[in-house]
């Protein structure tokens, strides 16, 4: 038995017995709301006692207020299914993934205002450091810099590198894909003028008997090359995405990785790394001052509550949280 990292945290709470119901009945009416009918926008807003609003803008926030409470599905043009209120915990949930976004959003502002130039290229480390989703040692551990120690059972079989590898690989994707919102999001809102992804390559050299890091960004050519030898490849395995070449196995995802390094290594670098050029209006570093909020412990209870670890034991995933993402206070 492992003693769980203990947060003031909600977990995921479903209820199938009311899913049923729901699925299962058509136009059920219930505490005044209609569950389970397809209906208009202007049916909905009556059914909230509401105006309806004239303006797209004005409609999304409607919908994104009701979504707080109710667990509505648009069907089409216009056509919404009310399927059910949402529990009191799953209303804390739902709250807390918005403050989870607003949080990354307002961080990554303030990290890109305070550059000093107006365009400038970040790596995905880059953001995961500065954000604090990872504390100092989880790219050591990742790149077998540093050992970590995870308390196994006594009876446990599974392999523990392997395991420690599909860990990374969750993980890697759970931050890229809430960066990869965000920056949309961002840009959408007019805070960012330019978020191009593009690569930065890196090699090591020997200088004065000192190691030094030197890297250049790619070009459009070199990029448009990388990303036609990750398609030619995804192809050549009979799928359609790189969801469907990470889920067919560490194996193949070396082999992925390889055939993109081997490309690299010839034109002079060790490694790559994907990167993002962002270009900031000049007046960012006035708005973003107002953000600065502390995030990592709501870092640690969205992993911990999150279904993309399903698949890792929970003893083990525990550990490799508080190990590799949980920043001590100070």
């Amino acid at each position: 038995m492992y003693k769980s990292i203990i947060w003031s945290e909600t977990r995921r709470v479903s209820n199938p017995k009311i899913r049923f119901e729901v699925q299962g009945t058509n136009g059920r009416k219930e505490n005044n709301m209609i569950y389970g009918k397809e209906i208009t926008y202007s049916q909905l807003c009556k059914e909230m006692k509401e105006t309806p609003q004239q303006n797209g803008k004005g409609r999304q926030n409607q919908l994104k207020k009701w979504n707080r409470q109710y667990d509505i599905e648009k069907v089409g043009r216009g056509k919404y299914i009310v399927k059910r209120e949402w529990s009191e915990n799953e209303k804390i949930e739902v709250k807390d993934s918005e403050n989870y976004s607003k949080y990354i959003r307002a961080i990554l502002l303030k990290f890109i205002a305070n550059s000093p130039d107006l365009t400038t290229i970040y790596t995905y480390r880059d953001f995961r450091e500065h954000l604090s989703m990872v504390n100092a040692h989880y790219f050591p551990v990742k790149y077998n810099r540093e050992k970590i120690d995870i308390k196994l059972p006594f009876n446990f079989t599974q392999d523990e590198e392997e395991l420690k590898s599909d860990w990374f690989n969750i993980a890697d994707a759970h931050d890229k894909y809430i960066i990869n919102y965000s920056l949309a999001k961002l840009k959408e809102d007019g805070l960012l003028s330019s978020c191009e992804e593009c690569y930065v390559f890196y090699k090591k050299v020997v200088e004065n008997k000192k190691v030094c890091i030197i890297k250049r960004v790619c070009t459009k050519e070199e990029k448009a090359t990388i990303d036609q030898i990750k398609l030619d490849f995804i192809k050549s395995k009979g799928v359609k995405t790189f969801r469907d070449i990470f889920l067919m196995g560490p194996i193949v995802l070396n082999e992925y990785y390889s055939q993109i390094n081997d490309y690299v290594y010839k034109l002079g670098f060790d490694r790559y790394a994907k990167a993002f050029s962002i270009t900031r209006p000049i007046h960012l570093k006035r708005v973003a001052n107002y953000f600065a909020p502390k995030f990592n412990k709501m870092q640690v209870n969205r992993y911990l509550d999150s279904r993309r670890f399903k698949t890792i034991p929970p003893f083990f995933h525990e550990q490799m949280t508080e190990k590799l993402i949980k920043i001590e206070d100070k």
